[in-house]
């Protein structure tokens, strides 16, 4: 069966221990206790299924890990933790797409977050392949830039991009823009966005 692996974010060593025990039959679990020890985390690995941060770090907030998560990880599950959840909290965590829990959090609610993290895990890549397929089915793009989109619809970064194909940036680009041109879309971003919002919607 498949494994899911969960980032834990908290300052409370006591939390994240009790946190890490039940994320711990559904997948391997990291954790870590600031915002800059989060970030590290993020970039360490490419397969996070699951996220739960909490809103006040000692060196930051919670939405600041949130912002990073989402730009890498769009549609994994993510869960905002707080002993007070206050509007600002509660509205962040909604306008990223995470669910906000309030301390101490019922132990079934983090076993189904766990069990969707694993379902997104599995199904999410079919889905996005299969939106990247369809649009550029629909809009007739080359194999080259099918796999511009599809890298950067996975939150692949365009430096690592460029360097995964051995091409220039100005051939970049152009591919770029021919994707751009083909679409009728004004940043690769906004159409990254919008096959993610098929994406979601198809869940």
């Amino acid at each position: 069966m498949q494994q899911a692996s969960f980032l834990v974010v908290d300052d409370e060593p006591l939390v994240t221990r009790s946190l890490s025990r039940v994320l711990a039959r559904f997948g391997s679990v990291t954790t870590a206790g600031t915002l800059g020890g989060a970030c590290e985390q993020l970039l360490a690995r490419t397969d996070w299924s699951g996220f739960v941060i909490d809103l006040r770090l000692g060196d930051g907030s919670g939405l600041d890990v949130l912002t990073q998560v989402r730009q890498r990880y769009p549609l994994a599950p993510a869960i905002l933790l707080s002993g007070a959840m206050d509007p600002e909290g509660i509205n962040g965590a909604f306008a990223l797409g995470a669910r906000c829990l309030c301390k101490p959090w019922p132990r079934e609610f983090l076993q189904s977050f766990a069990r969707e993290a694993l379902v997104t895990q599995q199904e999410i890549p079919r889905r996005i392949t299969e939106a990247v397929s369809d649009l550029a089915s629909r809009h007739a793009l080359t194999p080259a830039q099918t796999e511009i989109l599809s890298a950067a619809v996975r939150g692949i970064d365009r430096a690592s991009i460029v360097a995964a194909r051995r091409v220039s940036e100005n051939t970049h680009k152009t591919q770029v823009r021919g994707i751009l041109r083909k679409t009728q879309t004004l940043s690769l971003g906004e159409l990254r966005d919008r096959v993610l919002r098929s994406v979601a919607g198809a869940a």
